[in-house]
């Protein structure tokens, strides 16, 4: 696993090093610290020729003209296999970190728990990367693939369509449901709505009384009367 760190504070890199190393060995994946550095010019450079799946723990206040935000937005703009973990002491960054689609984010002071916890993740991520479904969308100057086993419905919102995580994740591009539905894997999802596509997979429960459909995550989505039986029957045999 390959590691790069962005902290304007030295000292800082060497205890995320040492822990990292640690927490590697308890994995039994190789570590590789590929760069620490304390200036965000250093990072965006290296970030076109970082293997993929590079895990990059990024400071947000940067002691610099941009912060770890918009550092990231750099990074994936070059490397959009890139893992971006946020390491802050401000709590307040998190929604902020969330919208960037960042990976993950600690909270200082961070715990050896936590940290070896965000690692097993990334490498059930990887895992689960090499195998499945994917679509690949466009968001703005970049492509993007998106597991469809991870996504739990689309929205479509005016010209926007959205593809929606079960942890609230987002992303949102120019495409009609129509298009996108000929391109979906045959029998993961189906059109519940006008305007909502669901993952079959993520209902927890169906209220015909109320025509919804309620999702793992609590979320809510509305069914429409003309797809009732359509939505009855392949569920049933979803079941089976």
């Amino acid at each position: 696993m390959h590691f790069v760190l962005v902290d304007d504070e030295k000292s800082h890199h060497e205890i995320l090093k040492a822990k990292l190393e640690q927490a590697c060995v308890l994995t039994g994946i190789p570590c590789d610290i590929a760069l620490t550095c304390e200036k965000w010019q250093t990072a965006e450079a290296y970030a076109a020729k970082a293997p993929p799946g590079t895990v990059w723990f990024l400071d947000i206040e940067l002691m610099d003209e941009i912060s770890g935000i918009e550092l990231c937005r750099r990074i994936r703009e070059k490397n959009r296999r890139a893992y971006i973990i946020y390491v802050s002491a401000y709590q307040q960054y998190a929604l902020e970190c969330c919208q960037s689609h960042a990976f993950d984010f600690l909270l200082k002071p961070w715990t050896d728990a936590q940290l070896l916890s965000c690692l097993k993740a990334v490498i059930k991520d990887q895992m689960a990367a090499e195998t499945g479904h994917f679509l690949e969308v466009t968001l703005g100057t970049r492509t993007i693939r998106l597991k469809e086993e991870r996504i739990a419905y689309f929205r479509k919102n005016g010209m926007d369509l959205s593809a929606h995580y079960l942890n609230r994740q987002t992303f949102s591009w120019r495409e009609n449901l129509t298009d996108l539905i000929k391109r979906l894997t045959p029998g993961m999802f189906v059109q519940c709505h006008k305007s909502y596509i669901v993952n079959l997979d993520h209902i927890q429960e169906l209220r015909w009384a109320d025509d919804l459909i309620v999702l793992e995550n609590g979320e809510e989505l509305p069914i429409s009367r003309r797809r009732v039986n359509s939505l009855r029957e392949l569920t049933t045999g979803k079941r089976k």
